[in-house]
């Protein structure tokens, strides 16, 4: 009866995601992920359809370092014209540096983070998945270095995950009020 009452609990807070039963897929992450290149503006041209905590549009993300070797994490979107934002800090495995940890709050537990495949220079396709091991909920995010970058060739790799295509959003990235950053 506990383990119900907690799935219940828990598909409340992630029911936007897509959920599955039983543990996240592995998915192959980047080789040789270099932190220090990936640092620096993201625009967010697709994620989960009616993310629970994303509802804007024009989302951009901010990676920089910290003096103590986290990365500071500043997403921000506008909402009815206005700007939103939250600033969080990030943490990479020492194993597997393209497999991070994100957090907002210090009341929340850390977010997962997976850079699946960037260059670097012009895309990022990452993964995210929760699993309380007999069900999991799991998230994709494109991020691009500009606006303009054609987001068709990265559907099929997002539906690789088992996230449909009809499970996107597209954010718009026009008529953006001026920049946040």
């Amino acid at each position: 009866m506990k383990l119900l009452v907690s799935v219940l609990v828990l598909t409340s807070f992630c029911v936007n995601a897509t959920f599955e039963w039983g543990s996240c897929p592995k998915v192959t992450l980047q080789a040789d992920f270099d932190l220090s290149k990936y640092l620096g503006n993201w625009f967010e041209l697709i994620r989960n359809k009616d993310m629970k905590y994303e509802k804007g549009e024009c989302s951009k993300a901010d990676y920089s370092m910290n003096s103590d070797g986290t990365v500071r994490v500043f997403n921000s979107e506008t909402r009815d014209g206005q700007w939103t934002s939250i600033e969080g800090y990030a943490y990479c495995d020492s194993n597997n540096p393209a497999h991070c940890y994100v957090k907002f709050s210090k009341f929340a537990p850390a977010g997962d983070y997976q850079v699946v495949s960037t260059d670097y220079e012009s895309y990022s396709l990452v993964f995210s998945c929760f699993s309380i091991g007999i069900a999991h909920w799991k998230w994709a995010w494109l991020l691009a270095r500009d606006v303009n970058l054609d987001v068709s060739p990265f559907v099929s790799a997002i539906e690789s995950f088992g996230i449909p295509a009809s499970g996107l959003h597209y954010t718009q990235q026009t008529n953006c009020p001026a920049s946040f950053y």
